[in-house]
């Protein structure tokens, strides 16, 4: 209700867009809001979201070029930062499990 009671015709598009995060809220959302629990959250999200300076892709990036069939073996930026970035998608992939497990009682009670 605090953001309708904000909205204006000037900001009513993101006003709009912020309702819906809250009632759907987006696969990132849900990670960042998950991950500010983690001991070494930010450092996941900094794994996660920024982008190489080779590949100029983050692993979200990549993530979501697979999914959405906009990748293939032909884009060379790609080809040879593939192993490096599957590396840093691996140790990302392991903290959270780990920490999900120890810090479990923590994240249960949000």
């Amino acid at each position: 209700m605090e953001i309708i009671n904000e909205m204006t015709s000037a900001n009513c598009l993101h006003k709009i867009r912020e309702c819906s995060e809250v009632v759907n809220p987006s696969a990132r959302t849900k990670l960042d809001k998950y991950l500010e629990n983690l001991p070494e959250g930010e450092a996941i999200k900094e794994t996660i979201y920024s982008k190489d300076n080779v590949a100029k892709k983050s692993l979200l990036d990549i993530r979501n070029d697979v999914a959405h069939g906009n990748i293939s073996d032909n884009n060379l930026r790609l080809r040879g930062r593939l192993p490096i970035l599957l590396h840093f998608a691996r140790i990302a992939s392991r903290r959270i499990i780990l920490d999900s497990i120890k810090f479990h009682k923590k994240i249960s009670r949000q």
